[in-house]
């Protein structure tokens, strides 16, 4: 965990923050950073994700990968696969975060919220827990009080009608 430990003090103050504001941040106290950057404390799962969205990096740059539980790696990367299948538009070229031009509410943000806002309770707790979170269908199906086979079939038709939806946004911006 030394290089982790090194890596958690060197990031932060490569990003400009005391202590202080990582804290203030991750909603923890200053000297538990301070623990975190000696050694003496473990960040708990929650903070190890809140750090790498901090500090713009994966949990991987940041912690050692035997750190990160393994099942835990192959779920985010499985996430990261299908978060990059309905981020391809129809051309096969990324969208880089904008669908077309740089008008303002056109990021991938800005449109995956649109979409979500015309999707049932179920369907968007759903995907913001697949795609935001990255739980496991599982553990989603669990906390749905659905089957994990039922979970996959609705992140499947949200992910073909966020494509269409994409696409049709891109085309009215045109």
């Amino acid at each position: 965990m030394a290089d982790a430990v090194k890596t958690i003090a060197d990031l932060r103050t490569e990003k400009g923050l005391t202590q202080q504001e990582l804290a203030d941040q991750l909603a923890v106290s200053r000297s538990l950073v301070s623990l975190w950057e000696s050694g003496a404390r473990t960040p708990d799962r929650g903070s190890k994700i809140s750090m790498a969205e901090i500090f713009g990096v994966s949990e991987g740059e940041i912690f050692c990968e035997s750190d990160i539980d393994p099942e835990r790696m192959a779920e985010i990367e499985k996430v990261n696969d299908e978060i990059k299948e309905f981020v391809i538009d129809s051309s096969g070229a990324s969208s880089g975060g904008k669908l077309s031009g740089e008008q303002p509410g056109n990021s991938a943000e800005d449109i995956i919220e649109a979409f979500l806002s015309k999707q049932s309770r179920l369907n968007r707790d759903i995907f913001m827990s697949r795609y935001l979170f990255m739980k496991a269908c599982k553990v989603i199906s669990a906390e749905a009080g659905i089957s994990e086979v039922a979970v996959r079939i609705r992140l499947s038709r949200m992910r073909k009608k966020l494509r269409l939806f994409i696409a049709k946004e891109g085309n009215h911006d045109r």
